[in-house]
């Protein structure tokens, strides 16, 4: 396996004693695959993708990637894990420097893995055409334009230097229908394009079904099923994903 999660752990200090967001998580990745992580709101979904990435720090347990364990500790491991490795967030507005142009955000991670400042424009240019932007985006900045179109512009980022896995926390929540679509429509394109692996985030079981091969059911911190989609879909097991079905049915109604 190329990704793989072993009991993974992170507890916060709550007003009556400690609030467990993740508890005791294992799971693993293969290369390429597509893989949905769900769970209803406080289920600890967005805590385990910020621990998959390092930015949050785990209380115990380990993350591997190709047999080798990971230490953010270290600068030089977690330059390599985030070549590999691209979170892309909720509200992509808030992860860019509002001062700078679109540009320069994307060119700012293949400055930092060796390509020359001409190198790095060619690939913007490529990049913008790739997600359906025209080139004059790159001398915007993240305010002036819609939320779909920074949605677009985050994964635009996060692929550029073609990490092997993007982990995508919640990035439709915010869209509209059509939009949502454009976007699934660019992962999955990118994930063809250059085999890319996707852990899709969500609350929407649906959604994730449409198109993820595998789902992982979080509640309370911890995970309570896993398995084909289809065979989740037909037969839940668990409380937390009839919940979640019964949720995505009435949404529909």
């Amino acid at each position: 396996m190329f990704l793989q999660v072993s009991h993974l752990n992170k507890s916060y200090p709550d007003t009556v004693g400690t609030l467990t967001a993740v508890n005791d998580v294992s799971f693993t990745l293969a290369v390429g695959e597509i893989v949905g992580l769900l769970g209803s709101s406080g289920s600890g979904k967005t805590t385990l993708g910020r621990l998959l990435t390092g930015l949050t720090a785990s209380d115990s347990g380990s993350i591997s990637l190709d047999g080798q364990i990971i230490s953010f500790d270290s600068q030089k491991a977690r330059r390599s894990y985030y070549r590999q490795v691209q979170y892309i967030f909720q509200e992509p507005a808030a992860s860019f420097h509002p001062m700078h142009t679109i540009g320069k955000a994307i060119m700012e991670p293949l400055l930092h893995n060796g390509y020359s400042h001409a190198q790095a424009q060619k690939r913007v240019n490529e990049l913008l055409q790739q997600i359906g932007l025209p080139a004059e985006y790159a001398d915007r900045y993240i305010y002036q334009i819609s939320g779909g179109e920074a949605q677009r512009i985050a994964i635009a980022r996060a692929i550029s230097i073609r990490p092997r896995l993007l982990i995508c926390d919640e990035i439709t929540s915010s869209l509209d229908t059509l939009t949502q679509q454009k976007i699934i429509s660019l992962l999955l394109s990118l994930h063809k394009q250059y085999g890319t692996a996707l852990l899709f985030i969500t609350h929407d079981i649906f959604l994730a079904a449409a198109f993820c091969r595998r789902l992982l059911i979080l509640s309370k911190g911890r995970l309570v099923e896993a398995g084909n989609t289809q065979t989740i879909l037909h037969a839940p097991q668990h409380p937390a994903t009839q919940q979640l079905l019964e949720a995505a049915r009435n949404l529909t109604i």
